[in-house]
C-alpha cells in the first residue's frame, strides 16, 4: 500500500477513534440529552448551522479572495462540528451529557441541513455544488454515528474497561494523527 492511499486512511482511523472516545465516556442516556431540553438544541443547531455559516460567508464576501477558494471555505463552515470539539469542549468543563447529545443531534440533522445550506451557497458563490443527501447520511453513520454507538455500547457493558480505554485510545488517535 502506498503513502497517498495509506495517509487518508490514517486520518479516517483516527478520526473514528477520536468519536468512539467520546462514547466510551457517555451513557446512552446522555444522546438524549438536547431532546429534553429544546432550548439548548435549538440554541446549538442555530449557531452551528445558521449563525456561524453567516458570519463566515460575510467575512468571505469582504475579502479579496478567488472565488472557489470562497466556496470551499464556505462549505467548511457549513460542516456541523470537528471530530476534535467534543474532547476539547469536555476539556474546557462542558457538561458532557450536553456534549454528547449536541454532537449527535448536530450529526443528525447535518444529513439534511448540509444539502440544503450548499445550494443556498451555491447561490452566492461561482461553482455548481451539489451535496445528495445519501452520500452524506453514509458519511454521518460511518463516520460519527457507528463509532459513537460502539462506544457507547462498550462503556455500558464494561464501563471500568471504558474508563482505562478512552485515555488511551484518544492517546493512540492523536498519536496516528501526529505521525500523519
Amino acid at each position: 500500500m502506498d503513502v497517498q492511499t495509506l495517509l487518508p486512511l490514517a486520518v479516517q482511523a483516527s478520526l473514528v477513534l477520536v468519536v468512539v472516545v467520546v462514547g466510551l465516556q457517555a451513557r446512552f442516556e446522555d444522546l438524549f440529552y438536547v431532546l429534553k431540553r429544546p432550548t439548548l438544541l435549538v440554541r446549538g443547531l442555530l449557531s452551528v448551522n445558521v449563525i456561524f455559516p453567516i458570519v463566515a460567508i460575510l467575512v468571505l464576501l469582504m475579502l479579496p479572495i478567488h472565488p472557489i477558494v470562497k466556496l470551499g471555505l464556505a462549505l467548511m463552515s457549513i460542516s456541523p462540528m470537528a471530530p476534535f470539539l467534543p474532547g476539547k469542549l469536555l476539556k474546557a468543563g462542558v457538561d458532557h451529557a450536553y456534549v454528547v447529545g449536541l454532537y449527535a443531534a448536530l450529526m443528525l440533522f447535518a444529513v439534511f441541513v448540509v444539502p440544503l445550506t450548499a445550494s443556498i451557497l451555491s447561490a452566492l458563490f461561482p461553482g455548481d455544488i451539489s451535496l445528495p443527501v445519501m452520500p452524506i447520511a453514509t458519511l454521518v453513520f460511518q463516520s460519527v454515528l457507528l463509532p459513537l454507538v460502539a462506544g457507547l455500547a462498550i462503556a455500558s457493558l464494561w464501563p471500568a474497561f471504558a474508563a482505562r480505554a478512552a485515555p488511551i485510545v484518544n492517546g493512540i488517535a492523536y498519536a496516528i494523527l501526529g505521525v500523519v
